[in-house]
C-alpha cells in the first residue's frame, strides 16, 4: 500500500497505530489474502529538478 504526499511531521507511531488499525480491521486483501503482519514502512523523498533545455 502506498500512501502518497503524507504530511512531513508523521511519527513512527503514528505509522504503527494506522498499520496495525488496517490488519486490526482487515480493510485490504492482496490478491485474495488477508494481511496478517507489518512488514515495513518507508517515507521516500523524490527531488526533481527541471532544465529549459532549448533545441536547435
Amino acid at each position: 500500500m502506498f500512501v502518497t504526499d503524507p504530511r512531513e511531521d508523521v511519527t513512527e507511531t503514528e505509522i504503527k497505530q494506522v498499520m496495525d488499525l488496517i490488519i486490526e480491521k482487515n480493510i485490504f486483501a492482496p490478491n485474495g489474502e488477508d494481511i496478517v503482519s507489518a512488514k515495513e514502512a518507508k517515507i521516500v523523498q523524490t527531488e526533481t529538478t527541471e532544465f529549459d533545455l532549448v533545441v536547435a
